[in-house]
């Protein structure tokens, strides 16, 4: 009965639509007094006015940072920018024929990226006109752009209004030349701490800047043609290298030797002093010399110099003294300052050190945290200073500002509002974020990793994945059951559909590495959902969310194995799918996954020549498609590969459906899609509009499989290998 409650359960879902979470409250709305921060945003605000908003923007960022990665870098600056001066209402965006806007600022003259959120916008604006704000388009494609290098993923939470102010003149961003002190107020004024200034500092690690920034630093940094002391001397002589006194436009890496990655390396980089700027170097440069950093942590000196360290003044002039003089206890004498009464106190030593135990912790761990602190940090900056319901509006472009106020409008925002309110969250004993709270909080970046490690040297193995977890779900429910071994042959993974899977090595290093850094926590269940899941997206496939916390099953049975056929009519796949919960039109978007698929020669043999035994071939197929089958299939012939979505199998996008509709199908299940009135009206709609919202539909689709027969609470086990049952 419980299972029957819960695919039930899957069912309904399906009808009232998945939502992501419940609306996401302003994680620092008390601290701020801006009322434009006291609104909610949503993660599933645009599902009922443009369901497909998402995938467009992920498309067209693809589109863009693919060819050129350096956009990643460009485009999240351009979204710290715009949040750090109005908040995040993407101000930033707005042209001023006076030349007097934001982006007119001496900061945000070498802003690049516009390009990008425009042809965004104005395939936006075909689809849902005047639905969409220029600031979540911003905050939207900041996080793709960074996606698409490979970088973190992290929610953002949507629902902002355009602002209608842009002015030069409050463009007070954060300066490459500021102290510590001054960067931490900076963060400060807009509800973010020091941990979020020192990890969204790490985003310099895609960075580049220009030498005209840097020169006084490795040239003239007091005057006397010095260098800046903070600075590692041997890598000033590799800036001096690339960078002439007179030269303003040579670009240099911020994270020297590993700007092409976004990872951790900033904070190795910062550590060796090779911080390009003063603020960069500002977080570590507090402290130079062991003996004054054991004065400041009291560990010894505490008696005979206590009070010397009563103003952080006395301490600055001591880092002065200890770059010419060596001995610690010759600057105390020879200090002639005033010694003033109050002491500094112990906090704001803490909060001095703060950055500095954070850039130490990565250094050390190699970057354990930094993604998930990155992913907290960018969903916090994305809440500063936003304008919800009647604020600002929806601008039309994003360089222009519009004045719409017509009451109808503000009903239909009203609507979108509301109904973003009332999304239906998942339910059940699955959550995203499962294991943050459970004992593994870097579970899905050491997935994502693993599985990029191997999608990037084998890209067919992201079909290869996502047939797994489809197998595995379809059999005993998503518990992971396919990946057991039987020393008799007789498990699941022996069943004859089953032979030609692969990709279990992923699965099994996942869950190596995972038991290394978080024993007997994580289930091969939910290790073989996010793999799919990661696989697609490293092929530039859709993202959708996977709800964690299954458990693994104990049980694996050939006898079992009765997955759809490929060579089954409409009317029993639907009967295999509606017995999972699932529905037709489940039915034909997960069909849509052939789009990257392959078979063999072998399945398709009778098909092409002796479909009724009379030496023919199957009249649902075009005629010409079958010479061309049989140009690369002999009858004898059942080893070769044939792609599932002709001349687009290496991409994942609706061309499945052209090809189904021109009957191309190659199996008999793809075929008989057309025989059904709700299949076939879906292909038509997705060749009609280019597969708009398929992608949607596909995730959408993903996240009621990912239920199916779900173990959860003290059901099933977790096993310490994914191939045996403890």
């Amino acid at each position: 009965m419980a299972l029957k409650n819960l695919l039930a359960l899957v069912v309904l879902l399906g009808v009232v639509g998945v939502s992501v979470a419940s609306p996401y409250e302003n994680p620092f709305r008390k601290s701020q007094s801006n009322p434009g921060t006291m609104g909610n945003l949503d993660l599933d605000y645009y599902r009922y006015k443009c369901p497909q908003m998402e995938d467009i923007v992920r498309r067209v960022t693809i589109q863009y940072v693919s060819p050129k990665p350096t956009l990643a870098a460009a485009l999240l600056r351009m979204h710290f920018h715009d949040c750090f001066v109005r908040g995040c209402d993407g101000s930033i965006l707005i042209k001023s024929p006076n030349n007097d806007a934001e982006r007119d600022a001496p900061p945000n003259l070498t802003l690049k990226g516009y390009e990008v959120v425009d042809a965004v916008k104005s395939a936006l604006e075909i689809a849902c006109p005047g639905v969409v704000s220029c600031a979540d388009v911003l905050a939207l494609v900041a996080r793709d752009a960074v996606l698409v290098i490979r970088g973190p993923w992290w929610p953002v939470p949507l629902g902002r209004r355009d602002g209608r102010i842009s002015r030069i003149s409050e463009a007070n961003l954060p300066s490459p030349f500021a102290n510590v002190d001054t960067l931490k107020k900076n963060f400060s004024d807009k509800g973010l701490n020091t941990k979020d200034l020192v990890v969204l500092s790490g985003a310099h690690t895609i960075g580049v800047s220009s030498c005209g920034l840097i020169s006084s630093r490795i040239y003239n940094f007091t005057g006397r043609g010095d260098f800046d002391p903070a600075m590692n001397p041997n890598y000033v002589m590799e800036l001096k290298k690339r960078c002439q006194p007179t030269d303003v436009k040579t670009i240099v890496d911020m994270d020297p030797g590993s700007v092409d990655k976004f990872d951790s390396h900033y904070f190795d980089a910062v550590d060796q002093r090779k911080g390009l700027f003063i603020s960069d170097s500002a977080q570590v440069f507090k402290i130079i010399d062991r003996q004054v950093r054991d004065i400041i942590l009291g560990q010894r000196h505490q008696r005979k110099f206590s009070g010397l360290m009563q103003d952080w003044l006395a301490f600055e002039q001591i880092l002065e003294c200890l770059k010419t003089i060596v001995s610690l206890q010759s600057c105390f004498i020879n200090m002639k300052i005033h010694i003033l009464a109050k002491k500094i106190s112990d906090s704001a030593l803490l909060n001095d050190w703060e950055t500095k135990l954070y850039i130490k912790t990565q250094v050390w761990t190699r970057g354990a945290s930094f993604n998930r602190d990155f992913a907290e940090s960018m969903v916090k900056l994305g809440f500063v200073g936003i304008l919800t319901g009647d604020q600002g509006e929806v601008r039309s472009r994003c360089d222009l500002v519009k004045r719409e106020t017509a009451m109808a409008l503000k009903n239909l925002l009203a609507l979108v509002v509301l109904l973003g309110v009332v999304g239906v969250s998942f339910g059940g004993d699955l959550y995203e974020g499962y294991y943050r709270y459970n004992n593994c909080p870097q579970m899905e970046d050491i997935v994502r990793n693993v599985t990029y490690h191997y999608i990037y040297k084998d890209p067919t193995l992201a079909a290869a994945l996502l047939r797994m977890h489809f197998h595995d779900c379809f059999v005993r429910g998503c518990d992971g059951s396919v990946l057991i071994k039987s020393p008799n042959n007789d498990a699941e993974r022996d069943a004859i559909p089953n032979l030609s899977l692969r990709g279990y090595e992923v699965v099994d290093t996942v869950k190596s590495v995972l038991e290394s850094e978080c024993p007997g926590v994580v289930s091969c269940a939910d290790i073989l959902a996010l793999v799919a899941r990661d696989a697609v997206l490293a092929i530039k496939g859709p993202w959708w969310p996977v709800p964690l916390g299954r458990r693994d099953g104990r049980v694996s049975n050939i006898s079992e194995a009765n997955l759809p056929s490929p060579f089954a009519n409409v009317t029993t796949l639907k009967k295999n799918f509606a017995d999972k919960g699932l529905n037709t039109k489940d039915l034909v978007v997960l069909s849509g996954a052939h789009t990257i698929g392959v078979s063999s020669c072998g399945l398709i043999s009778s098909r092409i020549y002796n479909f009724t035994g009379k030496g023919d071939s199957d009249p649902a197929m075009n005629p010409n498609y079958v010479a061309e089958l049989k140009k690369r299939c002999q009858p004898t012939d059942v080893t070769t590969s044939v792609d599932m979505d002709p001349t687009s199998v290496d991409k994942f996008d609706s061309h499945y459906f052209n090809a189904v509709a021109e009957k191309k199908g190659l199996f008999i299940s793809d075929s008989t899609l057309l025989d059904d009135w709700e299949t076939n009206l879906y292909i038509q709609k997705q060749v009609l509009l280019n597969g708009f919202y398929f992608n949607k539909d596909f995730s959408d689709s993903m996240v009621k499989l990912g239920f199916v027969g779900v173990l959860t609470g003290d059901q099933g086990e977790i096993r310490n290998q994914c191939d045996r049952v403890n």
